[in-house]
């Protein structure tokens, strides 16, 4: 008798809330960011070096990668220098995140090699200070071995 009662209240709560809900279009509760939007409906993404994704995964990442290549170069002392080798793709969220190590050559003239994890908006270089807290990006995404 009290499951049948809270499996009523629940779906009057259910009902009663929809239209409550639905009159929030603005909230930005509940709005999608693109970075958290899934990359393509149709397209999974997948984890893993780059050049062993399906032809599918291989467009979604080449349409990306000039927005990640602009993110992680704008980290850089030198940001012409920048080159990207490496590259494995992973998922941060629902949003596809391109990992790998960037060499480069400093204010000063000395090669610099760091591993990024990269959104086409945004990037992150692994430095002493982020160590830790990198590694455990690298791991989640799925970009770390």
């Amino acid at each position: 008798m009290l499951t049948r009662a809270l499996a009523c209240a629940l779906a009057f709560c259910a009902v009663a809330a929809s239209p409550a809900l639905a009159q929030q279009p603005n909230n930005p509760f509940f709005q999608v960011s693109p970075e958290s939007a899934p990359a393509s409906p149709s397209v999974e993404i997948g984890r893993g070096r780059v050049d062993f994704q399906n032809s599918a995964q291989r467009r979604l990442v080449d349409e990306k990668m000039p927005l990640i290549e602009k993110a992680v170069a704008a980290q850089l002392a030198n940001p012409d220098t920048a080159e990207l080798i490496g590259l494995r793709t992973g998922r941060y969220k629902k949003a596809l995140v391109v990992c790998g190590v960037v060499n480069s050559v400093s204010s000063g003239g000395a090669k610099e090699t760091a591993r990024f994890i990269a959104r086409p908006s945004i990037a992150t270089l692994e430095t002493s200070a982020n160590s830790q807290a990198f590694q455990a990006g690298w791991k989640s995404t799925g970009c770390g071995f």
